[in-house]
């Protein structure tokens, strides 16, 4: 995998790896310009995504039906630099017919298993997980 970051402007940056995608970073306090997501904000997008797209993958081939999937990521990190994650809550909402106890398989397989972004993270963060299931 090869990913080049360059400076656009300011605390602007634009990234853009293998897939050919750019990706606009910037910073939020007042050196930013609110022209994209901070690096934190994609790093923790990264792991929604990876294990969404798992989770999505796992429950097709366990032949489940799912109209729509979402994570919330609830984020916490030390106060001071290099204001490390300590903690990520993962709040999963399905909609569709899915047992409780196949979304939950699905996810710790995601989060234990397959999903790389997530297995390249510091051991010591602590992860939580919540299920919400709604019916269609």
């Amino acid at each position: 995998m090869n990913i080049k970051v360059e400076r656009y402007h300011g605390f602007t940056m634009l990234g853009k790896g293998d897939t050919d995608h750019y990706v606009i970073m910037d910073a939020k306090d007042e050196k930013g310009h609110s022209m994209g997501s901070t690096p934190m904000e994609l790093l923790i997008m990264s792991l929604g995504g990876c294990s969404l797209m798992d989770v999505v993958d796992i429950l097709e081939k366990m032949k489940l039906t799912i109209d729509k999937l979402t994570v919330d990521i609830e984020a916490e990190r030390t106060d001071t630099y290099p204001m490390k994650l300590t903690r990520l809550h993962f709040r999963y909402h399905v909609w569709g017919d899915v047992p409780e106890d196949k979304l939950k398989k699905a996810v710790r397989l995601s989060q234990e298993k397959y999903c790389s972004a997530m297995a390249s993270l510091d051991p010591d963060i602590k992860i939580l997980n919540s299920f919400q299931i709604n019916p269609l």
